[in-house]
């Protein structure tokens, strides 16, 4: 019996190292999408049969598959000036193999896949990611780990290359857990959220130390913590000062078992003494996804469960359903190209 549950295993392992060989050299590309206008790029985060998405914004074509990605893909981030996309993998299971990939958007298709933190270096569940292009940096969050990380754009080979700006190692995980991250370039500053503990977090991208539970009230900045619920994703309306987040309610983490509680809302910078203010109201099942484009004034969101598409106008509140997808839509980010 151990012999077969061995040789089980190695093929496993021969199968998931010839699949990510295979993604690394773009094989896994789903061929030609017009990357052009107002997209909407996401995430199915399923294992084995997961991908990234993108779609007209407004709904007007359907969406496209446009990279198969076994490894339970879980956020995306867009380099508009130079066509890039980045994105995390959590992997098929918690073992310190999670990773984050880019890719050109070029001619339609996505090509030079390459690794910006790759396998092996001890990230458990990265999800979400934020850009920094001014300084050129990889803001990501790892669930499981308790820390917040960054990197350079450009990628790195070595565990000791991996900067650490927040550390919760020292408590268990089910104490606390890190899943949203944005950064805010014109401020410094930089957001994660803690989805047991309920709270939104801000701190100086230039902290001195690493904030660990012994020194956060030094160095970071509570921006808004409630007791029921579970915050999830972050994005930041550079032009309003508002900072936005989804909450996926008090459900669990199993597809059809989710209770329908959640909400959209967001927190004005400027005035956080308001507190938070719900801008999409109850009974949302599971939401995850989120991207606000204060530019073209909408709000986009998906629910994952039914990976139902949502478009928000910031203007009247109009609600549009704006795409239907596998469930496990997840991380999303919208661009005007």
């Amino acid at each position: 019996m151990k012999k077969l549950v061995y040789a089980l295993l190695f093929v496993i392992v021969v199968i998931v190292a010839v699949l990510a060989g295979m993604m690394a050299r773009g094989a896994f590309s789903f061929g030609q999408f017009d990357h052009s206008g107002p997209v909407l790029y996401w995430v199915n985060a399923s294992p084995v049969i997961g991908g990234l998405y993108a779609g007209a914004a407004d709904g007007s074509a359907p969406a496209k598959k446009i990279l198969f990605n076994p490894f339970s893909p879980d956020a995306v981030a867009i380099d508009k000036e130079n066509k890039r996309i980045y994105f995390t993998n959590m992997r098929l299971m918690d073992d310190g193999n999670g990773n984050l990939m880019s890719a050109d958007i070029e001619k339609g298709e996505l090509t030079n896949l390459t690794y910006v933190v790759p396998d092996g270096l001890g990230i458990r569940t990265p999800k979400q990611l934020a850009l920094d292009k001014v300084n050129q940096q990889v803001y990501f969050a790892d669930r499981e780990g308790r820390r917040i990380y960054r990197v350079p754009m450009a990628g790195i080979k070595k565990a000791s290359e991996l900067e650490v700006l927040v550390d919760f190692t020292s408590l268990p995980e089910n104490q606390h857990q890190f899943v949203g991250v944005a950064v805010d370039e014109s401020h410094e500053q930089f957001y994660w959220t803690d989805r047991f503990t309920n709270t939104i977090w801000r701190a100086s991208v230039n902290a001195e130390h690493i904030i660990t539970p012994a020194n956060l009230a030094e160095q970071a900045s509570r921006i808004v913590t409630y007791q029921q619920g579970m915050l999830l994703e972050i994005d930041i309306d550079h032009i309003n000062r508002h900072l936005y987040f989804t909450d996926r309610g008090e459900g669990n983490e199993f597809i059809g078992e989710t209770l329908p509680a959640g909400f959209i809302g967001r927190v004005d910078l400027n005035n956080l003494e308001a507190g938070y203010e719900v801008i999409v109201p109850g009974l949302l099942k599971d939401p995850v996804g989120l991207s606000v484009s204060p530019e073209t004034g909408f709000l986009y969101y998906s629910t994952s469960e039914d990976c139902r598409i949502f478009r928000r106008s910031m203007r009247d509140g109009q609600i549009t359903q704006v795409h239907q997808g596998r469930p496990f839509c997840e991380g999303m980010k919208f661009v005007n190209w």
